[in-house]
């Protein structure tokens, strides 16, 4: 049996708080542990906060089932997006 999938935001109990708050730890974690500490505490609750944001804008497409995992996909490849363009911005030392 297929798991349901959301058609709008308002009826839709993974955009809310409480979503944000039973999985806030998951995802910071995850960023944390895919930055291996590169990133300072506010990177970390930035990107989480960007996370949920796009949890709220793709509510539509999420299956009820597979919040977390989906979180963690899309914290670990915003984490690696943000490491690429730290390292494209950092100065190279000159000899």
């Amino acid at each position: 049996m297929e798991e349901p999938v959301w058609t709008n935001n308002s009826c839709f109990p993974a955009c809310g708080a409480e979503t944000s708050r039973r999985f806030s730890a998951y995802v910071v974690t995850v960023i944390h542990n895919r930055s291996r500490g590169l990133l300072s505490p506010e990177d970390e609750d930035e990107l989480a906060s960007s996370t949920f944001f796009a949890l709220w804008q793709s509510c539509r497409t999420v299956k009820a089932g597979s919040i977390r995992a989906w979180l963690g996909s899309v914290a670990r490849n915003k984490t690696v997006d943000r490491l690429r363009r730290a390292r494209m911005d950092m100065p190279l030392d000159e000899e």
